[in-house]
């Protein structure tokens, strides 16, 4: 793919745009673009499980969430509220594989299951962010559609551990960017 192309974007329809960069041959980048909202998905191969390709996700605001008068929900949005406080919920252990063993011998086979879903760190348990049909967007503590001030989620209500985060300006030019 010649240099020109990888600048362009994928394609743009009805406001969203997405765009695809071929790092090397075993990396690529997915970044789609909607309003408010850059969203960046990142295969990468390496550390834990070498040779084994992994997906990192990012979401980034392109807008002062803080002033929005709808704050910011879902699983992911619950991370825009604002208020200074981080709030880490129950993580796995990715050193031991399921049967017991090590990962580092997850080349001879094996498998790691994902047990926290994100307990602690959000509002109710992953099942209450199922929804019922593609597309739809109702769930457990959806505010699509909300007009009107709705307050960010109850941190203090949340059971994983609290710490202080700083939102500078340079942190917040970088987010902009």
């Amino acid at each position: 793919m010649c240099r020109c192309q990888k600048e362009r974007p994928l394609f743009t329809i009805e406001g969203i745009t997405a765009r695809l960069d071929l790092k090397n041959s075993l990396s690529a980048q997915l970044t789609v673009e909607a309003v408010g909202w850059r969203m960046i998905a990142e295969n990468t191969v390496g550390y834990p499980h070498l040779n084994l390709p992994r997906m990192n996700l990012r979401a980034v605001s392109l807008y002062h969430v803080c002033r929005d008068p709808v704050a910011p929900h879902g699983i992911l949005g619950q991370t825009f509220d604002c208020d200074g406080t981080a709030v880490d919920g129950r993580e796995d252990s990715y050193s031991i594989l399921d049967d017991k063993r090590p990962t580092i011998t997850r080349r001879d086979g094996g498998t790691v299951t994902t047990r926290a879903q994100a307990e602690g760190a959000i509002e109710g348990s992953a099942g209450d962010y199922r929804m019922r049909w593609p597309f739809s967007s109702e769930f457990a503590f959806s505010r699509f559609g909300a007009t009107g001030h709705v307050a960010p989620r109850n941190a203090s209500a949340l059971g994983g551990a609290r710490r202080k985060v700083r939102l500078t300006l340079k942190s917040l030019s970088k987010v902009l960017k």
